[in-house]
């Protein structure tokens, strides 16, 4: 029979199991650079020799000069991590949901959530290669990135990320990405749509100031105060670029078939890159770009709200998804989706099985 008076026992050998499963388990690498040197003292001071005397021209006789000495000192110091349980779980008996909630992630030095991301998306993270930031920032501004505005507290900009609190794992994927060069902080908020009264929870992230960013902001993005777009933002665009582009704004459009006619491949597909915060100029600069550089043809639409947008057929959406397919992680798959059930006898049969080989037709 266990008593209460057992419990605190109990506990610390569960906990202690716990740390030293997690002990066990963590690889570390400061072997390969350091070295191990014992101490016996409080204090031990390290002394090394400096660089040797500067050269000069032999004229007379030598000048015997020493190398210069240096030294420091490191003291000897304690470090504990207590964890604190709440009296009344102990009393109440349940410690033993300390062990469930412990159970196969066991104790770290690090308190934080791990911003780890699911293995198919490492594998996407994988396939971006070695961007650098201007190409990430770029495509982020092209979508739904935005520079904050310099205020009186703030001599610098930051970048601001955000989308609906649904699309979190695409968020955390971008925040990935980018904490390769800036460290960031999340955030939840309430925002209201523009169309409607509704209101809806966004998920976002945010860096720090940054001169950079600043520059881009005074300088590229929005040297009138509102974001513009000219041939040298575009230049820096690439099909990565081009997927968090079409991930931010993009969408894959099913047109209903009319009364009597069947739906075919060709006719009732469409893919939309929504451009409204652009003018009618910059669509047809953008319209232009692509026909240029990735031989893609675009259309300029416009919403019911006077909002330009670009829309292509499945003929030269086939193309876009070529390029961009590598890069789009899987909870953002649906924009690009065809549905899988295709006409078999479609002229572009062959087209779509090069780009979605996973299809079955």
């Amino acid at each position: 029979m266990i008593v209460r008076s057992d419990i605190p026992k109990l506990l610390t050998a569960g906990l202690r199991k716990e740390f030293m499963t997690g002990w066990e388990e963590v690889t570390t690498d400061w072997e390969r650079i350091t070295t191990v040197i014992p101490s016996t003292r409080d204090k031990e001071t390290y002394a090394w020799l400096g660089g040797v005397p500067k050269v000069r021209i032999w004229k007379d006789e030598r000048q015997p000069r020493g190398l210069l000495e240096h030294s420091f000192t490191i003291t000897n110091e304690d470090f504990e991590s207590t964890i604190a349980v709440d009296r009344n779980a102990l009393e109440d008996e349940i410690s033993s949901s300390l062990n469930s909630v412990n159970s196969g992630k066991p104790l770290r030095g690090n308190p934080e959530p791990s911003s780890r991301v699911d293995p198919p998306l490492e594998k996407v993270q994988r396939l971006c290669g070695d961007y650098t930031k201007e190409e990430l920032v770029y495509a982020l501004l092209m979508g739904d990135g935005y520079l904050s505005p310099l205020t009186q507290g703030s001599k610098n900009s930051r970048l601001i990320f955000a989308q609906s609190l649904k699309h979190k794992e695409y968020v955390d994927f971008i925040r990935a990405l980018v904490e390769r060069f800036w460290r960031t902080k999340t955030f939840v908020r309430k925002v209201g749509c523009g169309f409607n009264s509704k209101t809806y929870l966004q998920y976002g992230f945010r860096t720090r100031i940054h001169p950079f960013f600043t520059h881009l902001r005074k300088k590229v993005f929005y040297p009138e105060g509102k974001k513009r777009i000219n041939q040298r933002i575009l230049s820096k665009i690439t099909p990565l670029g081009l997927a968090i582009w079409y991930m931010d704004d993009g969408t894959l459009r099913y047109q209903k078939s009319r009364r009597g006619q069947k739906r075919t491949l060709k006719g009732d597909r469409k893919f939309l890159l929504c451009t409204g915060g652009f003018t009618l100029k910059e669509n047809r600069l953008i319209q232009d770009w692509f026909l240029k550089k990735w031989n893609i043809r675009w259309k300029i639409r416009y919403f019911r709200y006077h909002q330009p947008y670009l829309i292509a057929g499945v003929k030269e959406g086939l193309k876009f998804i070529k390029l961009i397919k590598p890069f789009i992680i899987p909870s953002m798959y649906y924009k690009i989706d065809l549905k899988y059930q295709m006409l078999n006898k479609s002229p572009l049969k062959a087209e779509v099985l090069r780009v979605y080989p996973e299809y079955k037709i």
